[in-house]
């Protein structure tokens, strides 16, 4: 309900709200969603309405308030302010990635891997376990059969060389 329409545009938007709610399908109805500066709207509605004579609509306005027809919010919701809105939170994440990517993701784009996973302490752990692995199982080739996890031991690459290349590319 704009202040700017006419009286009779106000009029026949607030008519043909009541009409909707009449005629909804759905039961229980929906309410229609009222924010505090539009129930001021409608309480000015309902006074200019009297002053010019329309009895109808102050009487329409009562009823609808019986009948409870209005869910009451804090929230007012039109147009302007819903683009505003909009406008804000585009704005607000834009902001957000700027400060991710200047912070977090910059500093992965150009890390030195080498620097960040210590490689060379890496590679001497990979060594080691590959090491370990392959006495483990040869132990083990003493006491049982060890043919179904034989290939655990067979050179592969390790995962210092692995990181080692990732690392150089």
């Amino acid at each position: 309900m704009s202040d700017t329409a006419s009286l009779s545009h106000r009029l026949g938007g607030l008519y043909c709200l009541y009409c909707l709610y009449e005629t909804q399908p759905c039961k229980p109805p929906f309410k229609i969603y009222l924010s505090l500066g539009d129930l001021k709207k409608l309480k000015d509605l309902a006074a200019n309405a009297k002053e010019k004579g329309v009895e109808v609509a102050p009487a329409l306005i009562k009823r609808m308030l019986d009948r409870k027809i209005f869910l009451f919010g804090f929230v007012d919701i039109n147009e302007s302010s819903v683009r505003e809105r909009v406008n804000d939170l585009a704005d607000l994440q834009n902001a957000r990635i700027q400060v991710a990517y200047n912070n977090r993701i910059e500093h992965f784009l150009h890390m030195d891997m080498g620097m960040e996973f210590d490689l060379k302490g890496l590679n001497k752990i990979s060594t080691k376990y590959a090491k370990a692995k392959k006495l483990a199982i040869e132990e083990a080739s003493k006491v049982v059969d060890v043919q179904n996890i034989k290939h655990i031991s067979e050179d592969k690459k390790l995962i210092g060389d692995v990181v080692n290349k990732t690392a150089e590319d």
